[in-house]
């Protein structure tokens, strides 16, 4: 996971939350078909992960890797997990 770095306000560095790599938008060329693929998020930044599924209209996750998050915050942001 790729980790940035903040200053606070007591000049001490701290690292921020942020998404692993950008999402990749994949579209399908004769069809109504959409894919977003994504790291595995953590639970720690699964509302950007949340977020960013929502930019792009996301109904449907499926996880292909072990869970490393939550599946009440999906569901509950109106998004399926499969």
């Amino acid at each position: 996971m790729k980790t940035a770095v903040k200053i606070n306000t007591m000049n001490e560095a701290a690292p921020a939350i942020m998404v692993g790599s950008k999402p990749t938008l994949i579209s399908h060329p004769t069809q109504p078909l959409r894919f977003l693929i994504m790291d595995a998020p953590r639970q720690a930044n699964l509302h950007l992960y949340i977020k960013e599924c929502k930019k792009h209209n996301v109904t449907d996750v499926v996880r292909v890797c072990e869970p490393t998050y939550q599946r009440n915050d999906l569901i509950n942001a109106g998004i399926q997990l499969h």
